[in-house]
């Protein structure tokens, strides 16, 4: 499944394929590597909707900061809604303990899934479970495979972002695309007025 990926993972200069092959990493790399991922595509998505020269601006902004993150902005000028903001938070706050604690290298996400109380399992499914509640299975099913497939969920979740987003790319250049032709039209209409 492509969806635009293998375009967005070359203007990442990243090797085809990185995407479908996060899920096959150690689970310390996978979330390492989904969040850098999800962070550049966010970036550029920002940046396309704001100012495209503003790219270098929006990568030194932190990714999941409650009052200025990225995350934050995309969801307050609509270009995700508030279920993916909450996603990319928690995804960049669970990167955050893994990476600033190298003791966090041998992770596994099933393991630290089960041995969470139901009040922890619920916020986590609330948190990362945004993918599997987007492809329209029922809530009882989504629970269950969340629940016996907790790094597929994240990858599903991120896979549904990038589609997300990588959407919204298409419809913001469609819109750039729209304004130009109709410049171009309203100028050609005053030339042949004059």
């Amino acid at each position: 499944m492509d969806l635009g990926i293998d375009e967005l993972e070359q203007s990442l200069d990243l090797p085809q394929g990185f995407f479908d092959s996060l899920y096959n990493e150690d689970d310390w790399s996978f979330v390492i590597k989904l969040h850098s991922f999800l962070e550049a595509h966010l970036s550029m998505v920002l940046a396309e909707a704001l100012n495209k020269s503003a790219l270098d601006s929006f990568t030194h902004i932190p990714m999941s900061n409650a009052k200025f993150g990225k995350a934050v902005i995309a969801s307050a000028i609509g270009l995700i809604p508030k279920d993916m903001e909450t996603f990319i938070r928690a995804l960049s706050e669970f990167r955050n303990v893994l990476a600033h604690d190298i003791r966090n290298v041998g992770m596994d996400l099933e393991s630290y899934y089960r041995n969470q109380n139901k009040a922890k399992k619920a916020s986590l499914y609330k948190k990362f479970g945004f993918g599997l509640r987007e492809s329209g299975g029922s809530e009882e099913t989504n629970k269950v495979l969340f629940e016996n497939r907790f790094k597929r969920a994240i990858h599903l979740s991120g896979l549904a972002t990038v589609y997300h987003l990588s959407k919204k790319s298409l419809e913001i250049e469609m819109n750039r695309l729209n304004i130009e032709v109709a410049m171009k039209e309203k100028q050609i209409k005053e030339l042949r007025d004059a």
